[in-house]
């Protein structure tokens, strides 16, 4: 950990560097928070300022992930990649109301902006494993330490990258930004699943990207016309899923055909 005291220009640094980071990985992850972490508070012995940390993995670096070409099944572009693959941010912080954090990571703190709370921070990238070869403890992947310096990379990278994806973004289609929202959550889910038993090879990741391109299927896993007849379904919804109808029935109906079901004994 790197002592700042009231450094307002190292606390500066830290807070666009996060700030652009977040707004990166939401436009990389299609809107959703998949690769943002943060977990603590975490106390020792003599020091009464907890520590608390936020990560941000999958920084598109435009290399291969454990033989892996990404960028082949990636939608995006990204012309500038990112100096690492992942960050993570450690903090320590003083006078605190209160630091919780909820089963998804997410912290929520008083103040809520507690840059002139923190007392020293320590940052680090985490080197990949093949996640069938980790073993806790004694094989989880080297933390690398990093210096000041890499703030500066990091928030000229994920300035860079926003505003190439907000571009590309802005001139993709409903069908386009569809699949890259089934990528994320079916695709990459899997393949990270897959990827523990070592099985990923067995599975065809592209066919989203496919689907998009109309070029035929590696797999005969998926059927094209099943996937065009429920895109159309959708569409009828405005890009929402028929089930929010449920949802958004009065509350009279609500009460006699409730959207929940209790659980009966």
């Amino acid at each position: 950990m790197i002592p700042i005291k009231n450094n307002t220009e190292i606390i500066k640094k830290l807070r666009q560097t996060i700030a652009q980071l977040t707004i990166f990985n939401f436009l990389f992850q299609g809107e959703c928070r998949a690769g943002i972490s943060e977990h603590g508070p975490y106390y020792f012995q003599g020091n009464p300022n907890p520590l608390i940390f936020k990560e941000f993995q999958y920084l598109y670096t435009d290399k291969e992930i454990f033989g892996m070409d990404i960028s082949t099944y990636l939608p995006q572009k990204i012309t500038k990649p990112s100096p690492i693959s992942n960050v993570i941010f450690g903090m320590t912080l003083k006078n605190m109301n209160k630091i919780e954090f909820n089963d998804w990571s997410t912290l929520f703190a008083d103040p809520s902006d507690f840059s002139s709370n923190i007392t020293s921070i320590g940052i680090w990238t985490k080197e990949l494993i093949y996640p069938k070869y980790l073993r806790y403890p004694e094989n989880m992947g080297k933390l690398i330490p990093l210096s000041l310096n890499i703030l500066d990379d990091l928030n000229e990278f994920a300035k860079n990258a926003t505003k190439e994806l907000y571009i590309q973004y802005s001139k993709w289609n409903f069908i386009k930004k569809l699949m890259l929202g089934t990528n994320l959550y079916a695709n990459n889910c899997g393949a990270l699943c897959a990827s523990y038993a070592g099985i990923e090879n067995d599975f065809d990741w592209t066919w989203a990207n496919d689907y998009v391109l109309d070029e035929p299927f590696k797999t005969e896993l998926v059927n094209k016309e099943k996937i065009t007849s429920y895109i159309d379904h959708l569409k009828r919804w405005n890009g929402g899923h028929p089930f929010m109808q449920r949802v958004l029935r009065g509350r009279k109906i609500q009460k006699t055909d409730p959207f929940y079901y209790f659980l009966q004994d």
